[in-house]
């Protein structure tokens, strides 16, 4: 499974480099086919990543991401709740549309970011929090809101990229316009609950489920497509149709993320080895290092 994974790593980094090269070769693919290539790919890395983390709950936290994503474009597109005005998708997007309004590849880009954040956060969380039987109580459930905040701003510090490119592409428009490159601040404190609410549900359901994490270079996938997706993909977009002040936004929301989790996968990854030293290997360099300092 982890060599699925790594191959589907490797795909989504071409296919987000290659999606926008035919455009220095006067040949330009359709918006659709490279939205549709590239959540495909995320989407594979997504199911095998998960499915080998967290096993059969993979389906739940899913299952809770989609559902998430579709009742809040739902209530957005139909009333301007969550997203704090109404908003509609152009016929840009094909295929099936979820009661005619939200297309079916929105609600699967929403399932993929949201993994994506809860995943991330579980790699910088410096406790561990879910490899340890926890019930509900006020300190476990103030920890899960402090991770799944997290994630809330994992999900919208990408958006904050990602919605001014589309809404530039003409993929879904906001007719009352916004003072964020045309987008309203209200949709990003949406992209923010909505991700929030979603991990939170999951986090509290696996309070008294533990699961151990292998801490080895596929635990930090979701990092690696984290930055593919917003830093590379998105900035070689934001240079092609001119809007280098994207890419300033992009890196300076999402690197912080991006770094901070790396550094708690170095921390651990450590850790992982020196508990993997023999104690009479270890027992041994200590006394070596008493004897350096007499």
């Amino acid at each position: 499974m982890n060599g699925l994974t790594a191959l589907a790593l490797i795909l989504l980094t071409l296919s987000e480099i290659a999606a926008f090269l035919p455009t220095h070769f006067q040949y330009q693919m359709t918006f659709a086919n490279q939205f549709g290539c590239i959540l495909l790919i995320l989407l594979i890395f997504t199911i095998f990543y998960a499915s080998t983390v967290l096993k059969f709950r993979v389906f739940l936290l899913l299952g809770i991401a989609f559902a998430a994503g579709g009742l809040s474009e739902l209530l957005g597109t139909t009333y301007g709740w969550i997203y704090g005005q109404r908003y509609y998708y152009t016929a840009t997007f094909l295929g099936y549309k979820l009661f005619g309004r939200v297309p079916f590849s929105i609600l699967l880009l929403w399932t993929i970011i949201i993994m994506l954040a809860y995943s991330i956060t579980n790699i910088i969380d410096p406790a561990n929090f879910f490899s340890l039987k926890k019930t509900l109580n006020f300190r476990s459930f103030a920890y899960v809101l402090l991770l799944s905040t997290l994630d809330g701003f994992l999900a919208m510090n990408l958006d904050l990229i990602l919605d001014p490119i589309y809404v530039g592409f003409g993929a879904w428009v906001w007719p009352a316009g916004g003072a964020y490159f045309g987008v309203p601040i209200s949709n990003f404190l949406g992209w923010f609950f909505v991700a929030f609410a979603a991990t939170l549900i999951f986090r509290i359901y696996s309070l008294n489920k533990p699961y151990e994490i292998e801490v080895d270079i596929y635990y930090l996938a979701p990092v690696i497509a984290y930055a593919i997706m917003g830093i590379v993909k998105y900035g070689i977009v934001s240079h092609v149709i001119g809007h280098i002040e994207y890419v300033v936004i992009g890196i300076s929301v999402m690197f912080p993320f991006i770094a901070i989790a790396t550094l708690s996968y170095r921390l651990k990854r450590s850790k992982v080895h020196l508990s993997s030293v023999p104690s009479t290997v270890a027992s041994r360099s200590r006394s070596c290092d008493r004897e350096e300092v007499d």
